[in-house]
């Protein structure tokens, strides 16, 4: 029978530790790194129920036989969008790099020589990040079916401040679209005016508009999902809907707009409206500062945009000068001069 214990010394661990008896029938210790006793005792109720499904742990299994065996379980339950990614990291860097290495002498120091090695080719630390939550999960997945008794304790890359966002106020966003051509026209007045992501304007379908409630849905298809596999229905403003009424209509499960890159039109459209360098996604953020500078509630602005959290949309209120100079000069009665410089946000 096992049991779930803290260990005691001048250095206590703050996790509980549980034994139990293996499918070999041998002694185990190992650290749930649990620091509730509820979730030590569901570790070593899983354990307990590998060992008497006499499941043995793959002693010789290699990465790469993990590999193929973790993605194809994981294909019932991520999107299509998420498993090729998976599929270029684990295919391209992580298999690579690790070889024939059996699972078993993979360790924390292991993958911490992989994201150092990583860097060194220059990716940045997001990205290094995302492989490496792609090697725990491969690794969870391991320590379930036994291949591996405990996953290592996989650091994080201290990752560095995202690039600065630059928020276009309505009028330069305006000016910025009065420069598009004709052929794009359309398809950035709804990133604009709808705060679509790039992925949800190449997968929009005719089915997805309904122009006389004037409503958009983003929802998931057979071949691709939103972020975070959630659907929504966004409000069109006049000015997007005006545009995709002069589009011509297809087939229900066509593509309103489809797969096709029109990069270098924007940014010679931003250049001639003298807004320098300008991404697409930008009209995305600058929508959420817009809302909220214009009274909106932050509930409304994070259901309109997908967020996850309100915390992210909240990243976006109060990101102007001029607003700030407003609020200080409440403070003695002397108005603070006025300016309208958009202030850039580091998320």
């Amino acid at each position: 029978m096992g049991c779930v214990y803290q260990r005691k010394g001048k250095r206590p661990s703050p996790y509980y530790w549980a034994k139990w008896i293996d499918a070999q029938g041998r002694e185990r210790r190992a650290s749930t790194r649990c620091r509730d006793r509820r979730g030590a005792e569901a570790f070593l109720h899983r354990e307990e129920r590998k060992a008497a499904a006499g499941t043995p742990v793959e002693r010789g299994a290699s990465l790469f036989d993990m590999i193929e065996r973790w993605t194809t379980h994981v294909a019932s339950y991520v999107a299509p969008s998420y498993l090729e990614k998976l599929g270029d990291y684990c295919r391209n860097y992580i298999g690579p790099y690790f070889g024939e290495v059996p699972v078993t002498d993979i360790t924390a120091d292991a993958v911490a020589s992989y994201a150092r090695h990583r860097l060194a080719k220059g990716i940045k630390p997001q990205t290094a990040n995302k492989e490496l939550v792609a090697i725990r999960r491969m690794l969870a997945y391991c320590e379930d079916i036994g291949a591996i008794a405990q996953v290592p304790r996989i650091r994080m890359v201290r990752a560095v401040p995202r690039r600065i966002w630059r928020l276009l106020t309505e009028e330069q966003v305006e000016k910025l679209l009065a420069e598009l051509p004709e052929r794009v026209l359309a398809f950035y007045i709804v990133a604009a005016y709808a705060g679509l992501r790039r992925g949800e304007l190449w997968s929009l379908r005719w089915e997805d508009l309904d122009l006389d409630a004037g409503l958009l849905h983003v929802r998931p298809k057979e071949n691709w999902s939103p972020k975070g596999r959630k659907a929504r229905v966004v409000p069109l403003h006049e000015r997007a809907l005006d545009a995709l009424r002069g589009l011509t209509a297809g087939e229900p499960t066509e593509l309103v707009f489809g797969k096709h890159e029109h990069r270098r039109a924007f940014q010679a459209a931003a250049k001639r409206a003298g807004l320098g360098h300008v991404r697409p996604h930008d009209l995305r953020h600058s929508l959420a500062s817009n809302l909220l500078n214009g009274g909106a509630d932050p509930i409304s602005v994070r259901d309109i945009l997908g967020h996850a959290d309100l915390r992210t949309t909240n990243e976006y209120s109060h990101t102007t000068i001029e607003r700030m100079k407003k609020a200080m000069g409440r403070i003695g009665g002397k108005p603070a001069p006025q300016v309208a410089v958009p202030l850039k946000v580091v998320r």
